[in-house]
């Protein structure tokens, strides 16, 4: 446990400086803010109070797959069966891991789920979440931000995760502490 929170913290921060290094610190962090609103909408797990996407956007992507299969256009309809596969983790509880590891998988959603709703606004009215929801998707910068994160998350947290979890890791928060004591030391006598 105490192995765990450790490496947890290493990892928050570690994203802390990164969303800083970004400029978002000031924003309240607006790529948490659209990965839950992702989340909210089209996750399978999402909030049907908030918007139909989250019973629609399965149903969507078959339709899709089975046009694409019809139109012999197989690569189109290998990445709606791909798409039908990612899931997207519940964004509950700390967020820190839970968004960087949604963030991976909403880049690869995107272009679908931009085509989407825009075939939704064509049929009805779209909501609040909805039209955000479009207009984030469509806003590159952000795109960008939710990109960085979600290669801070694949190429670092989930490293250090998975490091955390090893037997290999032979440390405990002492040895921890007593090493970086040792650091601090070393660097007030250069």
């Amino acid at each position: 446990m105490v192995q765990n929170f450790c490496g947890m913290h290493l990892g928050v921060n570690l994203r802390k400086a990164m969303i800083v290094g970004l400029g978002e610190e000031e924003r309240s962090n607006i790529i948490d803010e659209f990965v839950r609103e992702f989340c909210k909408l089209l996750g399978h797990v999402g909030c049907p109070e908030y918007g139909k996407g989250a019973r629609q956007f399965p149903d969507y992507l078959k339709a899709k797959e089975v046009e694409a299969l019809e139109k012999d256009d197989h690569e189109r309809a290998d990445a709606y069966c791909k798409a039908q596969k990612i899931k997207l983790a519940r964004q509950v509880g700390s967020r820190y891991f839970v968004s960087a590891f949604n963030a991976v998988r909403i880049l690869y959603l995107a272009p679908i789920a931009v085509e989407f709703l825009k075939e939704q606004a064509l049929l009805k009215e779209p909501n609040k979440l909805e039209r955000e929801t479009l207009e984030h998707l469509e806003d590159s910068e952000r795109l960008l931000h939710v990109k960085v994160d979600g290669l801070f998350y694949y190429h670092i947290y989930a490293d250090l995760v998975n490091l955390v979890k090893s037997n290999l890791l032979d440390k405990s928060v002492l040895d921890m502490n007593n090493h970086y004591l040792e650091l601090l030391t070393a660097l007030t006598e250069l």
